[in-house]
């Protein structure tokens, strides 16, 4: 398949797939969402907003960054998210109160990204005052009375320390002068869970405030989408992805159209991948119009959509699919960018979240001179694959009337070369076959898919066996996977 056909082909994959992860987001909401206009997120879930209200609030965790986040651990349970500027609360439904909401170890996190390991830091004098033998640090008397007078509501009588410990942990430093993101430099204390800064020019009252950790340590979206995208991409032994600004520009210039106008029929009138001119935040028609807008020097135009609000979630969801996986683990794909939103809709009291990533390609790409082959995923040897997926995609390629969810999706695609599969087998550990629904006609040559009617087995072996053709080149290959630990959402 030459060039421009490959690029046809991608296009039209890239229009059609509309993944539908459960759109719009939904948040646990109750009578008295607290949003913030200051970051257009809002506090949804009742557990945490009582903890985030109950417990310092805007000084001591700062205003939410992202909406909270839900996903299904491998063993089944479901854990909920939400950053803020200082802070991370995650959800823990099986702890009971007050340990069902729990911090991130942010202060230690973000030393260890710096390469500060806590552990070789200097350590304080023993015969300070607020010392503490456990780490070997004491606690500065420029911030002991903020951490004393600062903690988690355990229940104890006014505050106690453990509750101060159970907020900001044990100090991790000594307290010394830092350069802070501002150019300034400050007595600056490290502990578990916080950073003490001390400014001596504010109010006595605001001498003391705590860094933006939540802010610092998290990578830039579209970091986090190319690092989980390339991950997969590893595992196939393919180049890896690259960012580019003007492909990252057009992604989040349409997750901010959709946002705009999601309530706007007139603005779909093209559909999830479309804008239409003349309405608010219009860049390009179609995805390859976008990103030669935003200056992109070559051909692409790919796009994949999620409504997840987090990029390595929707790049989980995208690659349990038919074809949107498809769109990422193409091999001539060499830039990419990623684009994501979220606002309140108070009229439905729901967060509101979509994710977009756009992939574009090169002139003279070596992997165009590569002879053509079937691209397998899973890989061929891959261990710990899910055992299901729901079947959330547009097109569905699932037949009318089939019950979901449905085993993991075994997807081939023909690379440099129209596919032609003869046979296919989906067999299980001892070597039966597995019923499987027929490849979804979208295919059209360019891909084959084995998907189990139903879940596949945990901790099971698998194989598949297929004979055809690429390009007239004939195969007969065999994959071998197996799965992990993967249990079936609640119904």
């Amino acid at each position: 398949m030459d060039k421009r056909r490959r690029q046809r082909l991608t296009c039209f994959l890239s229009l059609l797939a509309l993944l539908t992860l459960g759109w719009p987001q939904t948040g646990r909401a109750d009578d008295q969402p607290l949003c913030f206009a200051q970051t257009q997120q809002c506090l949804l879930d009742a557990t945490l907003r009582d903890y985030w209200l109950k417990n310092g609030g805007l000084p001591v965790f700062g205003y939410p960054t992202t909406h909270a986040r839900g996903r299904t651990s491998p063993q089944g349970s479901y854990l909920l998210s939400q950053w803020f500027e200082r802070n991370r609360l995650e959800l823990h439904p099986e702890n009971a109160a007050p340990y069902n909401v729990l911090l991130g170890r942010l202060g230690d996190e973000v030393l260890r990204l710096a390469g500060r390991d806590p552990a070789s830091l200097p350590k304080g004098s023993s015969t300070a005052d607020h010392y503490y033998p456990a780490v070997g640090h004491a606690i500065a008397p420029q911030f002991w009375d903020y951490w004393h007078s600062h903690g988690l509501d355990l229940g104890d009588a006014g505050i106690s320390e453990r509750e101060s410990l159970a907020l900001f942990g044990y100090p991790i430093s000594e307290a010394t002068m830092e350069r802070a993101s501002t150019g300034e430099s400050l007595l600056t204390q490290w502990f578990e869970r916080a950073r003490f800064e001390y400014h001596p020019n504010n109010p006595d009252s605001s001498k003391v405030e705590l860094g933006l950790l939540g802010n610092e340590i998290q990578p830039t979206s579209p970091q986090r989408a190319l690092t989980q995208a390339n991950r997969y991409r590893t595992v196939l032994g393919l180049p890896p992805l690259e960012l580019h600004p003007a492909v990252v520009a057009a992604a989040q210039h349409h997750a901010d159209y959709f946002l705009l106008n999601y309530r706007n029929q007139a603005a779909q009138e093209f559909g999830a991948h479309g804008e239409v001119a003349g309405q608010g935040g219009f860049t390009g028609k179609w995805p390859s119009d976008r990103i030669k807008v935003t200056g992109y020097p070559y051909f692409g135009g790919a796009e994949v959509m999620a409504f997840t609000g987090d990029p390595a979630d929707s790049v989980d969801q995208w690659m349990a699919t038919i074809y949107h996986r498809l769109i990422l683990i193409d091999p001539n794909a060499r830039y990419t960018g990623y684009g994501y939103g979220s606002r309140y809709d108070s009229d439905k009291q729901q967060q509101v979240a979509v994710d977009v990533m756009d992939f574009g390609g090169i002139p003279d790409n070596p992997q165009t001179a590569v002879k053509p082959y079937p691209l397998a995923y899973p890989a061929d040897g891959q261990s710990g694959i899910p055992t299901y997926w729901d079947g959330g995609e547009a097109p569905d390629p699932l037949p009318a009337g089939a019950s979901r969810p449905v085993g993991y999706p075994f997807t081939l695609q023909g690379v440099n070369g129209s596919l032609r599969v003869d046979y296919a087998q989906l067999r299980d550990a001892t070597g039966q076959p597995v019923t499987v629904h027929l490849s979804p006609a979208d295919c059209k040559g360019s891909c084959y898919a084995l998907i189990a009617v139903n879940p596949l087995r945990a901790n099971s072996s698998y194989s598949v066996q297929v004979r055809g053709a690429i390009a007239d080149l004939p195969f007969d290959r065999t994959w071998r996977f197996s799965t992990g630990d993967y249990k079936l959402p609640p119904r």
